[in-house]
């Protein structure tokens, strides 16, 4: 009888996913209709327009993260988690391109290649939160703060859509990448 109930359980669980998903999935098949190459490349010029030395990589995540934001509106059927992911790339992208590049912080990035924690976005906060008296130590709490987003939106389930609005105001109106893509 346990057996049969935590079946049940377990079954009825399974069959929720299920459904969450095909939801997602339905949600963005219709989202893709609204996208086209047009709109895309209106994004990425304006985009472009307020950042212009992000890399290429960044400006096709930021647009491509604002094409499905858009896309998508207020469908609360949705989950923005693959959103979050495409956003928070923008960011982890560009402070791994300044920290490659940044003598104030050769030590700690060479450390954290040799650890094999990679280049994530969770190393990079690491990284900036060594010494806050540095250059990006003003920005370490939202770091940390954007990728603890991106972990829940990539690891934990479905996310809505307040705090994807909380990243992409962050992008478009802090410092942050203008900061890290001005020329030294």
């Amino acid at each position: 009888r346990e057996d049969e109930a935590l079946l049940l359980k377990y079954k009825g669980q399974l069959e929720r996913a299920q459904e969450d998903a095909r939801k997602s999935l339905e949600a963005m098949k219709e989202a893709q209709k609204n996208v086209s190459s047009e709109k895309y490349n209106s994004v990425y010029k304006r985009i472009r327009k307020k950042f212009p030395q992000l890399s290429s990589d960044a400006l096709a995540f930021f647009a491509t993260a604002e094409q499905f934001y858009t896309a998508f509106g207020d469908n609360d059927k949705v989950d923005y988690s693959m959103i979050i992911v495409e956003y928070c790339k923008v960011l982890e992208v560009t402070l791994w391109i300044y920290l490659s590049k940044s003598e104030e912080y050769r030590a700690e990035v060479s450390k954290c290649l040799k650890s094999k924690r990679g280049k994530t976005l969770g190393s990079a906060a690491h990284i900036t939160a060594e010494d806050k008296r540095k250059s990006l130590g003003k920005y370490n709490e939202d770091i940390f703060a954007i990728s603890r987003i991106r972990n829940e939106g990539a690891h934990k389930g479905r996310m809505g859509k307040t705090k994807i609005d909380r990243v992409k105001s962050y992008l478009w109106t802090s410092d942050i990448l203008i900061e890290l893509t001005n020329e030294r």
